[in-house]
């Protein structure tokens, strides 16, 4: 299970994963996290569900997160599947 130690990184069973430079934990269990001002999804266990690329995140209600992408907006399922709206 993945924690976060720091506002940068993501720890799992004890090592480091990678590094960013923003992460929340999401309603459904899933992390929204940010590097370089773009924002994507990973698992607890540091499983990457969507490519870092968002502009803004969102949290998960009702099965999906509206995400902000290149001037329009998107849902995402759990599973990073994009939907359009």
């Amino acid at each position: 299970m993945a924690t976060i130690v720091e506002t940068d990184r993501i720890k799992v069973e004890g090592g480091t994963i990678d590094s960013f430079d923003e992460s929340h934990e999401c309603s459904n269990g899933l992390i929204n996290v940010r590097k370089n001002s773009r924002w994507g999804y990973i698992t607890k266990d540091g499983r990457k569900i969507t490519p870092i690329k968002y502009d803004a995140p969102a949290d998960f209600k009702k099965g999906f997160a509206r995400v902000r992408y290149d001037r329009g907006y998107m849902n995402l399922d759990a599973n990073g599947a994009e939907h359009e709206i």
